[in-house]
């Protein structure tokens, strides 16, 4: 959560504004990916909600999804609260410069994040699920470190 506060901070949200967008938000919703029953028409409103895990199939093979969630609201909350600073890819040219660390899955080192979309950078800082955020696949530097780490 730290490099989502982080991030936020760094680009003008105060502690205040922080505190009302954890208490303004609807978590519940945010963290579910399946619409709500009464926005799914009624066939597929029949068809769903029978089992709390869905396996996908690869061929005959099935596959076993790779997170419980995969965050497209999480990534859609991010984008609205980062939207004015899209365009900026460095993150350096923030009104306060941002670094956020994830360990890149592949290799196993840590990534520091420091340039992209700051929308998808605080996507990559939650354990929710690996991430591929431009040319690794990252999770939480959190999930494999104890300590805090602290980059200039």
């Amino acid at each position: 959560m730290g490099g989502i506060a982080g991030a936020l901070y760094s680009i003008g949200y105060s502690g205040h504004d922080l505190e009302h967008i954890v208490h303004k938000t609807d978590w519940n919703e945010i963290f579910s990916d399946i619409p709500r029953r009464t926005e799914l028409p009624y066939l597929v409103r029949k068809e769903t909600g029978k089992f709390q895990l869905v396996f996908g199939l690869d061929g005959v093979k099935p596959v076993i999804p790779s997170g419980i969630i995969y965050g497209q609201k999480v990534s859609l909350l991010f984008s609205s609260l980062t939207f004015p600073y899209e365009s900026i890819t460095d993150f350096d040219k923030l009104p306060i410069p941002y670094r956020c660390v994830a360990v890149d899955l592949v290799t196993g080192n840590q990534v520091i994040l420091k340039s992209g979309s700051l929308a998808k950078a605080m996507r990559a800082t939650m354990a929710i699920q690996p991430f591929s955020h431009r040319w690794s696949t990252a999770i939480p530097c959190s999930s494999t470190v104890d300590s805090p780490i602290i980059y200039p």
